[in-house]
Protein backbone atom coordinates (compact mmCIF):
# COMPACT_ATOMS: atom_id res chain seq x y z
CA UNK A 1 0.00 0.00 0.00
CA UNK A 2 1.41 3.37 -0.58
CA UNK A 3 2.08 5.71 1.95
CA UNK A 4 0.30 8.98 2.58
CA UNK A 5 0.66 12.34 0.91
CA UNK A 6 2.47 14.44 2.77
CA UNK A 7 -0.07 16.63 2.01
CA UNK A 8 -2.79 14.58 3.69
CA UNK A 9 -0.27 14.31 6.76
CA UNK A 10 -1.35 17.87 7.39
CA UNK A 11 -3.48 19.11 9.59
CA UNK A 12 -7.13 19.35 8.44
CA UNK A 13 -7.22 23.22 8.97
CA UNK A 14 -4.18 23.47 6.63
CA UNK A 15 -5.76 21.32 3.98
CA UNK A 16 -8.77 23.05 4.28
CA UNK A 17 -7.35 26.28 3.76
CA UNK A 18 -5.58 24.66 0.43
CA UNK A 19 -9.35 24.00 -0.90
CA UNK A 20 -10.18 27.79 -0.02
CA UNK A 21 -7.69 29.07 -2.00
CA UNK A 22 -7.82 26.66 -5.07
CA UNK A 23 -11.42 27.83 -5.00
CA UNK A 24 -10.64 31.11 -4.77
CA UNK A 25 -8.40 30.83 -8.03
CA UNK A 26 -5.03 30.21 -6.25
CA UNK A 27 -2.16 28.58 -8.52
CA UNK A 28 0.11 25.86 -7.41
CA UNK A 29 2.79 28.20 -6.34
CA UNK A 30 0.82 30.81 -4.80
CA UNK A 31 -0.38 28.00 -2.44
CA UNK A 32 2.81 26.36 -2.23
CA UNK A 33 4.14 30.05 -0.90
CA UNK A 34 1.52 30.22 1.63
CA UNK A 35 2.34 27.08 2.64
CA UNK A 36 6.31 28.21 3.33
CA UNK A 37 4.80 30.64 5.11
CA UNK A 38 3.13 28.02 7.36
CA UNK A 39 6.43 25.76 7.06
CA UNK A 40 4.32 22.94 6.15
CA UNK A 41 7.25 21.40 4.09
CA UNK A 42 5.85 20.07 1.07
CA UNK A 43 6.99 19.35 -2.32
CA UNK A 44 5.38 21.21 -5.19
CA UNK A 45 4.80 17.60 -6.85
CA UNK A 46 2.91 16.38 -3.53
CA UNK A 47 0.73 19.52 -3.91
CA UNK A 48 0.15 18.93 -7.48
CA UNK A 49 -1.29 15.57 -7.03
CA UNK A 50 -3.26 16.62 -4.07
CA UNK A 51 -4.82 19.70 -6.02
CA UNK A 52 -5.77 17.71 -8.82
CA UNK A 53 -7.82 15.20 -6.44
CA UNK A 54 -9.14 18.48 -5.07
CA UNK A 55 -10.10 19.65 -8.56
CA UNK A 56 -11.93 16.66 -9.97
CA UNK A 57 -13.95 16.11 -6.62
CA UNK A 58 -14.91 19.86 -7.14
CA UNK A 59 -15.77 18.55 -10.82
CA UNK A 60 -17.79 15.81 -9.50
CA UNK A 61 -19.85 17.46 -6.91
CA UNK A 62 -20.42 20.23 -9.95
CA UNK A 63 -21.84 17.56 -12.38
CA UNK A 64 -23.93 16.08 -9.16
CA UNK A 65 -25.29 19.79 -8.10
CA UNK A 66 -26.03 20.03 -12.39
CA UNK A 67 -27.65 16.55 -12.41
CA UNK A 68 -29.93 17.33 -9.65
CA UNK A 69 -31.02 20.78 -10.35
CA UNK A 70 -31.87 19.58 -14.15
CA UNK A 71 -33.64 16.31 -12.57
CA UNK A 72 -35.29 18.61 -10.00
CA UNK A 73 -36.32 21.35 -13.03
CA UNK A 74 -37.55 18.46 -15.72
CA UNK A 75 -39.85 16.44 -13.11
CA UNK A 76 -40.64 19.35 -10.26
CA UNK A 77 -39.94 18.73 -6.27
CA UNK A 78 -43.64 17.25 -6.16
CA UNK A 79 -43.09 14.15 -8.18
CA UNK A 80 -41.40 11.99 -5.78
CA UNK A 81 -41.29 9.00 -7.34
CA UNK A 82 -39.45 10.28 -10.23
CA UNK A 83 -37.25 12.28 -8.18
CA UNK A 84 -36.36 8.82 -5.76
CA UNK A 85 -35.64 7.18 -8.66
CA UNK A 86 -33.57 9.45 -10.58
CA UNK A 87 -31.59 9.63 -7.05
CA UNK A 88 -31.55 5.86 -6.68
CA UNK A 89 -29.63 5.37 -10.25
CA UNK A 90 -27.44 8.16 -9.73
CA UNK A 91 -26.43 6.68 -6.55
CA UNK A 92 -25.74 3.30 -8.83
CA UNK A 93 -23.37 5.42 -11.03
CA UNK A 94 -21.49 6.89 -7.91
CA UNK A 95 -21.37 3.17 -6.25
CA UNK A 96 -19.81 1.80 -9.80
CA UNK A 97 -17.58 4.78 -10.78
CA UNK A 98 -16.18 4.00 -7.06
CA UNK A 99 -15.70 0.39 -8.03
CA UNK A 100 -13.73 0.95 -10.65
CA UNK A 101 -11.52 3.75 -10.73
CA UNK A 102 -10.33 5.12 -13.72
CA UNK A 103 -10.30 1.97 -15.50
CA UNK A 104 -8.27 0.18 -12.71
CA UNK A 105 -9.82 -2.20 -10.13
CA UNK A 106 -10.12 -0.66 -6.80
CA UNK A 107 -8.88 -2.77 -4.07
CA UNK A 108 -11.26 -2.64 -1.07
CA UNK A 109 -10.53 -3.64 2.66
CA UNK A 110 -13.36 -5.55 5.04
CA UNK A 111 -14.75 -1.91 6.50
CA UNK A 112 -14.99 -0.36 2.80
CA UNK A 113 -16.56 -3.20 1.05
CA UNK A 114 -19.29 -3.67 4.19
CA UNK A 115 -19.79 0.05 3.96
CA UNK A 116 -20.33 -0.34 0.08
CA UNK A 117 -22.99 -3.67 0.94
CA UNK A 118 -24.78 -1.26 3.01
CA UNK A 119 -25.07 1.08 0.37
CA UNK A 120 -26.23 -1.26 -2.20
CA UNK A 121 -28.46 -2.43 0.32
CA UNK A 122 -30.14 0.96 1.63
CA UNK A 123 -30.15 1.54 -2.66
CA UNK A 124 -32.76 -1.53 -2.99
CA UNK A 125 -34.64 -0.82 0.27
CA UNK A 126 -35.18 2.67 -1.51
CA UNK A 127 -36.15 0.16 -4.83
CA UNK A 128 -38.54 -1.60 -2.93
CA UNK A 129 -40.40 1.47 -0.71
CA UNK A 130 -40.65 3.67 -4.22
CA UNK A 131 -42.58 0.51 -5.54
CA UNK A 132 -44.65 0.12 -2.52
CA UNK A 133 -45.64 3.63 -2.87
CA UNK A 134 -46.39 3.59 -6.33
CA UNK A 135 -48.60 0.65 -5.83
CA UNK A 136 -50.29 2.26 -2.94
CA UNK A 137 -50.98 5.57 -5.20
CA UNK A 138 -52.22 3.31 -7.99
CA UNK A 139 -54.94 1.77 -5.49
CA UNK A 140 -56.04 5.07 -4.07
CA UNK A 141 -56.47 6.37 -7.34
CA UNK A 142 -58.55 3.40 -8.71
CA UNK A 143 -60.78 3.58 -5.55
CA UNK A 144 -61.28 7.29 -6.41
CA UNK A 145 -62.09 6.52 -10.27
CA UNK A 146 -64.51 3.67 -9.07
CA UNK A 147 -66.35 5.89 -6.76
CA UNK A 148 -66.44 8.88 -9.08
CA UNK A 149 -68.08 6.74 -11.94
CA UNK A 150 -70.19 5.09 -9.71
CA UNK A 151 -71.80 8.83 -8.87
CA UNK A 152 -71.66 9.74 -12.34
CA UNK A 153 -73.22 6.53 -13.66
CA UNK A 154 -76.29 7.18 -10.81
CA UNK A 155 -76.46 11.01 -11.69
CA UNK A 156 -76.91 10.10 -15.49
CA UNK A 157 -79.81 7.96 -15.33
CA UNK A 158 -82.54 10.57 -15.60
CA UNK A 159 -80.48 11.87 -19.18
CA UNK A 160 -78.16 14.35 -19.20
CA UNK A 161 -79.47 17.34 -17.23
CA UNK A 162 -77.47 21.05 -17.02
CA UNK A 163 -76.94 19.63 -13.54
CA UNK A 164 -75.61 16.24 -14.48
CA UNK A 165 -73.22 18.18 -16.77
CA UNK A 166 -71.81 20.50 -14.06
CA UNK A 167 -71.68 17.48 -12.01
CA UNK A 168 -69.15 15.84 -14.82
CA UNK A 169 -66.98 19.20 -15.40
CA UNK A 170 -66.40 19.21 -11.10
CA UNK A 171 -65.72 15.53 -10.76
CA UNK A 172 -63.73 14.71 -14.07
CA UNK A 173 -61.92 18.44 -15.16
CA UNK A 174 -62.16 19.96 -11.73
CA UNK A 175 -63.82 23.32 -12.95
Amino acid sequence: MARPSSVKKLPAEVRDQIARLREGGCTIDQILAKLAELDAGVSRSALGRYVQEIDAAAEEVRKTRAMAEAITARYGDGDESRLARANMEMMHGLLFRLQFNEGRRVEMDAKEAMFLASALKSLTGAAKDDQAVIERLRKTVAAQAAAMMEEAAAATKGGLTADTIALFKAKFLGI
